[in-house]
């Protein structure tokens, strides 16, 4: 039986969810933060700095806490939107499930137009000033995570 919950926020709770859940495993997915900022800002009303920061913080947390968790696989949004049945198919195997390819169309290019907002709104006199800052005092730790606030592809 396969039980999926697949909550944001839960990214943070895995080695809980591991003590409640004994052998259970854990999936994250990893998405662009800005991708992730503007997707998220839709309800939060947070700026995109400061959802951007809180991403990065979330992710240190969770690479912090991997050392300690049993069961934890990572999949990158990316590859996944652009291979789906690969990356599921190598997900299932390492689940131990069988084979069930995805049964809805993926939407291969969502993170562009995320990117393209941050292209236009950077080139802004005042917000595009935050953006421009914010990218400059983050960028090193999202390339931690393979991601770049300034070379977007």
């Amino acid at each position: 039986r396969v039980l999926i919950e697949k909550s944001p926020p839960n990214l943070l709770r895995f080695r809980f969810l591991q003590e409640v859940f004994p052998g259970a495993s854990c999936v994250a997915v990893l998405r662009h933060p800005i991708a992730v900022a503007y997707a998220t800002q839709k309800w939060s009303k947070t700026s995109i700095p400061s959802l951007l920061e809180h991403w990065l913080t979330a992710h240190e947390r969770f690479a912090a806490d991997q050392p300690l968790l049993k069961n934890v696989l990572e999949v990158r949004y990316e590859r996944l939107v652009a291979d789906p049945e690969t990356t599921v198919g190598a997900l299932e195997q390492s689940l131990g499930l069988p084979p069930h390819p995805p049964e809805t169309k993926v939407e291969a290019g969502s993170n562009g137009r995320y990117f393209e907002r941050w292209r236009t709104e950077s080139q802004r006199l005042v917000r595009g000033l935050q953006l421009r800052r914010a990218a400059r005092r983050l960028e090193a730790r999202a390339n931690e995570f393979g991601y770049s606030l300034d070379e977007l592809s």
